[in-house]
């Protein structure tokens, strides 16, 4: 829709977009998916993205400089109340996007409100993570990670530090995703 080269693929060789039929795209929730990693569009974050936007941390710099007692429990703040829709506030019901404060980068609603898919598949813990901040794939990976909680969660599924896992099939109503664009390079 905005002119972007495609990012998901239904073939290896990354010719035909994921989900195209004709004009249009479709999530036909069938079928391999192949990822370009070279493309500038719009991917899924990995979960370490999601985790480093979540935070709020500015730079790399910050993050060494900082307390970690200083960290923040939710996106943007300590009470869940002033950043995130969760079971207690929500009226039951998925909220537009920035109602509520937002993170130190701007970010809205990345604690509750909608549970947000990353690219990586799920993994019980971090041992054998990619440290270089790239999403966690595995050739017969099932489950991917959610994050952020949504607006039927707890306040301990809605912390910056929860994680669970679904598989890509699911559809719910506190289910959703963030994209990620990646830059297209300054020659």
């Amino acid at each position: 829709m905005c002119g972007l080269p495609p990012v998901y693929f239904s073939d290896k060789h990354h010719k035909k977009p994921y989900g195209n039929k004709g004009d249009e795209y479709f999530l036909i929730n069938e079928g391999d998916v192949f990822i370009n990693q070279n493309a500038n569009g719009f991917r899924l974050p990995s979960e370490a993205e999601w985790e480093y936007a979540a935070k709020g941390v500015c730079s790399t710099e910050e993050t060494l400089e900082a307390d970690t007692t200083k960290y923040l429990k939710y996106a943007g703040a300590n009470k869940l109340d002033d950043v995130g829709w969760y079971a207690q506030n929500s009226h039951k019901v998925t909220k537009p996007v920035g109602l509520k404060m937002s993170n130190l980068l701007g970010l809205h609603d990345l604690s509750g409100n909608v549970w947000e898919w990353c690219n990586d598949h799920w993994h019980n813990n971090y041992k054998g993570a990619p440290d270089d901040g790239s999403a966690w794939i595995d050739k017969k990976g099932g489950y991917r990670v959610r994050r952020g909680g949504g607006w039927t969660s707890d306040p301990q599924s809605c912390r910056v530090s929860s994680r669970n896992g679904g598989s890509p099939a699911d559809r719910d109503d506190d289910l959703g995703f963030r994209l990620v664009l990646v830059p297209i390079p300054v020659q």
